[in-house]
């Protein structure tokens, strides 16, 4: 039979909702088997749990004497090692061993995450922080050549579950708690005296300075997000060059503002903070507002990436520049202030 021919047969198949039988490609006769048991658990104990994630093991067994017959294929038609699929898609960077390896009984996947699934992990795991998500897993070759019949599910815990995970999301929630309390109870955020400023303002009582506030905002985003998504996925390479960018972009505007409030005179607080960073010595200010606005906008951004992909966001160049010349014009009215 030829390939269309084929094809046809495995379509009608699929629609009536039968195993397709043993089919040819190129005169090589193709393998069925079908997945019996699938889950996580450990040498001794395989496939004892249908929960399970990230730097588990996820052991997969075929009906009895299907497997001898599929390595034995696999072997002569250089197939490689069998691939993990995921709600039907393949999970990159991951091989099936057998095991044990005299028997072939079972398949063992080492769930790991790497740079060629780390996109696929976040989409799996994302926006189901608490509750994980329970998929269809089958196995196959990398081209599909052979692929599994299979109705299994596993349900994909994210690692808050473990001890670990809990702790780092405490750690997180007390270290913003912490710098918020520093932030709003001194004088962290507010702008430096001018010695000998006219009228005379106490430390205290001096504005929040937006350039200040705008450096602390993304450093308390980024590091609550980093231990989140390290919690979430067990990884430590999370922040992409553009957030370093933004955070540069941030660190420059304070140190710029610092370095140009030594030669204005310090006006007094408006005794709210929303007003603190929005006027300036003449009253409300456009590029100040103009400044805030867009910190918003990027920090919906931000976290919409965070939640429904557990990774930081790459930030379009336009967007970045946008950032930049906001800073800039930021600057140049200040200036003006002298």
């Amino acid at each position: 039979m030829n390939i269309r021919g084929q094809l046809k047969v495995v379509c009608l198949c699929a629609v009536l909702g039968l195993m397709p039988p043993v089919w040819t490609f190129a005169g090589e006769v193709v393998p069925s088997a079908t997945i019996s048991e699938a889950g996580f658990g450990s040498h001794t104990a395989p496939a004892k749990k249908t929960g399970g994630g990230i730097d588990q093991k996820l052991f997969v067994t075929l009906n009895a004497g299907e497997s001898k017959p599929l390595f034995d294929w696999l072997i002569k038609a250089k197939k490689g090692s069998l691939k993990l699929y995921v709600d039907g898609v393949l999970l990159k960077g991951i091989s099936g061993d057998w095991y044990p390896a005299k028997s072939l009984s079972a398949l063992q996947f080492e769930l790991v995450r790497n740079n060629d699934n780390r996109d696929q992990w976040g989409k799996l795991l994302g926006a189901s922080w608490s509750n994980g998500k329970t998929v269809s897993i089958t196995i196959g070759t990398e081209d599909r050549s052979f692929v599994a019949d299979s109705d299994k599910t596993i349900h994909l815990d994210p690692r808050i579950r473990e001890t670990r995970g809990w702790l780092l999301m405490v750690v997180a929630v007390l270290l913003v708690m912490i710098a918020f309390a520093v932030a709003f109870m001194t004088t962290l955020l507010r702008d430096k005296v001018v010695p000998g400023n006219t009228p005379p303002v106490a430390p205290k009582d001096a504005p929040f300075s937006l350039g200040r506030t705008q450096m602390f905002w993304w450093s308390v985003q980024v590091l609550f997000a980093f231990l989140a998504i390290s919690a979430m996925t067990g990884a430590t390479d999370t922040i992409t060059p553009t957030m370093l960018v933004l955070m540069g972009i941030s660190a420059g505007t304070a140190a710029g503002s610092v370095t140009i409030n030594q030669t204005i005179p310090t006006r007094p607080s408006e005794k709210c903070f929303f007003k603190d960073i929005i006027y300036d010595q003449n009253g409300p200010s456009l590029h100040r507002l103009q400044m805030a606005s867009w910190t918003v906008v990027l920090t919906c951004i931000f976290w919409v990436s965070v939640w429904e992909k557990l990774a930081m966001p790459e930030f379009d160049s336009t967007l970045l520049t946008l950032m930049g010349i906001s800073s800039g014009t930021y600057f140049g009215f200040k200036f003006q202030e002298r």
